[in-house]
């Protein structure tokens, strides 16, 4: 009785070989920026983590980080697949894409609110630039990748707990 589909909710499989090669390369990438930037900072300006240096924090690793796959996966599909695919068949056709991009991905960042204003506006940022990429793709399964290892290693690069 109705014409929607898994698809229409980013649940959907074609190209998704295509789809998670490109975000596998495209997590690569955000993480060596990651790791190269946090070693400038601790070379260069060390007291921006004041004493403790270490590269990498994996004592961070919590009891919700095992369960983040879950949730990655709720978020993507609740701002990409539900919130970002709905608003562009309910927006007017005269309102570009990215309209969609914009308050699907500034839903996701006030989600990450509890974490302090600059996290939200990150997450925002980010998931800004995955909805373009989600626009291209038309599948959530492939940025659950970049999502859970971008969403990780703030954790355990940067610390942010």
């Amino acid at each position: 009785y109705t014409s929607v589909t898994p698809a229409d909710f980013g649940l959907g499989t074609e190209n998704l070989k295509a789809s998670i090669r490109f975000d596998l390369i495209l997590t690569a990438l955000i993480l060596v920026l990651m790791i190269g930037s946090k070693l400038v900072i601790l070379k260069f300006f060390p007291d921006v983590f004041g004493s403790d240096t270490r590269l990498f924090y994996l004592d961070k690793w919590s009891r919700s980080m095992t369960f983040y796959p879950l949730t990655v996966l709720i978020q993507e599909f609740l701002t990409r697949g539900a919130t970002q695919g709905s608003l562009e068949k309910v927006l007017p056709e005269n309102y570009p894409p990215w309209v969609a991009v914009i308050i699907s991905s500034v839903f996701f960042g006030a989600l990450h609110v509890h974490r302090g204003l600059a996290y939200m506006i990150g997450a925002t940022v980010l998931l800004s630039f995955f909805g373009f990429v989600y626009n291209k793709q038309r599948t959530i399964w492939g940025l659950c990748i970049p999502h859970y290892f971008l969403g990780i290693s703030l954790t355990l690069i940067w610390g942010f707990a």
